[in-house]
């Protein structure tokens, strides 16, 4: 079967800013490329890109390579669009955290979702933690929460894409 070779392949994730994405990658020049069932152009020398328009934050690409003896190809990647609303809906100690927190002298747990492969780092004063997301995406910390600013940053694990950050204030 034609392979299908790409930087965007290589983790089971692909993360993006915008709900548009571009998915290139290379394969044998005479095969016939599909990507969403969508027959997509290749090249002398086999490479491949189209834009596709994301129709929720969190979907499957399916791209598709047959050669000339009808060997097919196929991979899947997840295309995962980041937005703020989505990965800042943030609990602490279960309930919706607004722009402003009450200070605590005892430890208090802050969680969240976001998606896998993704590490959160949330910074109160001198504290710093980091965690990582587990296989659903989900992920928690627990600390004392000091007055200040308590932000909390998102990182992909893919180069090229920015964190988010935002900032609670803390009385």
């Amino acid at each position: 079967a034609p392979p299908i070779f790409g930087d965007q392949f290589r983790k089971s994730i692909y993360f993006v800013r915008s709900n548009s994405v571009e998915i290139s990658g290379v394969t044998e020049p005479d095969a016939v490329v599909t990507i969403n069932a969508k027959p997509v152009k290749v090249s002398n020398s086999g490479t491949f890109t189209d834009n596709i328009s994301m129709q929720s934050i969190d979907e499957i690409v399916i791209v598709t390579s047959t050669d000339g003896s009808q060997n097919t190809s196929r991979k899947e990647l997840r295309v995962v669009q980041l937005t703020e609303d989505y990965l800042f809906n943030v609990k602490l100690g279960g309930v919706d955290i607004k722009d402003e927190i009450s200070a605590s002298n005892t430890e208090k747990t802050i969680t969240g979702r976001a998606f896998p492969e993704m590490e959160v780092e949330l910074k109160n004063g001198e504290t710093v933690k980091t965690v990582k997301t587990d296989s659903q995406g989900r992920w928690g910390v627990t600390m004392n929460v000091q007055q200040g600013k308590l932000s909390i940053t998102f990182k992909a694990n893919q180069t090229g894409i920015e964190t988010l950050t935002k900032s609670y204030t803390v009385k």
